[in-house]
């Protein structure tokens, strides 16, 4: 069996990191004659003052609907078992109990939606994952109680929702299926944190339906395969549940993802527009999503000798269609119905 390389999810956090800046050098540039640097020089102006408005325009409507994520949770009580403080960092405020949390890591996030008082935004399940307590940052710098209203680890996405008092504006949904290999992609986020917030990087869309191999529980072998849009724009930790755009401003992906290896540059993933909107929905109602289960463990019978084909399952030693039942796990539907190894 080929090995395959698993993608590493960016959790925002500011930990541990590292700023690299990297020169371009310019050599053997080509010098055209006068006349051809005048024709040259007026298109070239035109063609990049059209692209920049393009950008400009396009970030300018999305912008105020993308926040940075706080992610608190609880220090360590070891020193402390009752939980009050007796001095040092682990003392506990009576008055503000989240007081004694620490920032775990920052992501970003997406307002979809404002409904009355309530203000929606989706962001990745690994953004919010373990919190305590959640903080939102608006793109005017204010500040809001974050409350979870369900997450989903398949998806990796979660719904969060806050007061929409200070919130300007909900984003536009694109539709991510029409969207076309090569065309303008803009990702709008806060890599390494809320310092940077609302930050902005510009690439295209490098590949359509990408099968991606994912690690959940992070023991470096892939638990699921998902569907990502793979893009060129710039996808850094804290960039994670930020937007990607189209030339629009409207919302083509939830930035989840990127390939974490020295030798790959420029390959980022996000999560398609159509899927947030459809994992949203579940979420806003149910709290999580509800998939459909069997409950077996199974082998392919392409892989399955001839031998063992005639002579254990009791099949023609060229049927190749179909899956042989390894195993069934206990109290399942297949169990239920009556299926064995």
């Amino acid at each position: 069996m080929k090995s395959r390389k698993i993608i590493k999810l960016v959790v925002g956090s500011l930990t541990g990191g590292a700023l690299i800046l990297s020169g371009l050098a310019l050599q053997n540039v080509v010098t055209p004659t006068a006349s051809q640097n005048q024709t040259d020089t007026v298109q070239a102006q035109g063609t990049a003052s059209e692209f920049e408005e393009t950008i400009m325009k396009a970030v300018e409507k999305a912008k105020d609907s993308v926040v940075s994520i706080q992610n608190y949770q609880k220090e360590s009580q070891q020193n402390n078992l009752y939980g009050y403080g007796t001095g040092g960092e682990n003392q506990v405020d009576l008055e503000d109990p989240s007081a004694s949390q620490k920032l775990a890591g920052e992501g970003s996030g997406v307002i979809y939606k404002i409904d009355g008082d309530t203000a929606y935004l989706v962001t990745n399940n690994h953004v919010v994952e373990n919190a305590d307590s959640l903080k939102v940052k608006l793109a005017d710098g204010t500040t809001e109680d974050g409350e979870l209203v369900g997450r989903d680890a398949v998806s990796d996405l979660a719904v969060v929702k806050i007061s929409s008092k200070n919130v300007k504006s909900a984003i536009k949904f694109a539709d991510s299926d029409a969207t076309k290999v090569g065309s303008i992609a803009i990702a709008i986020g806060s890599p390494l944190g809320s310092k940077f917030s609302n930050s902005v990087t510009q690439g295209i869309i490098s590949g359509q339906s990408r099968i991606v191999p994912m690690d959940l529980n992070k023991d470096g072998q892939a638990d699921i395969e998902t569907t990502l849009i793979q893009t060129s724009a710039a996808i850094n930790p804290g960039n994670s549940g930020g937007a990607l755009l189209n030339k629009d401003g409207d919302l083509v992906g939830i930035n989840s993802s990127k390939f974490s290896n020295v030798d790959v540059e420029g390959m980022g993933f996000a999560i398609p527009s159509k899927e947030v909107q459809r994992v949203i929905a579940q979420l806003e109602k149910d709290g999580k999503v509800t998939r459909p289960f069997i409950g077996i463990s199974q082998n392919d019978l392409a892989n399955i000798t001839s031998r063992s084909k005639t002579e254990i399952l009791k099949l023609k030693s060229d049927q190749t269609d179909g899956v042989v039942v390894t195993d069934t796990v206990k109290g399942s539907p297949a169990e239920t119905a009556g299926l064995k190894k």
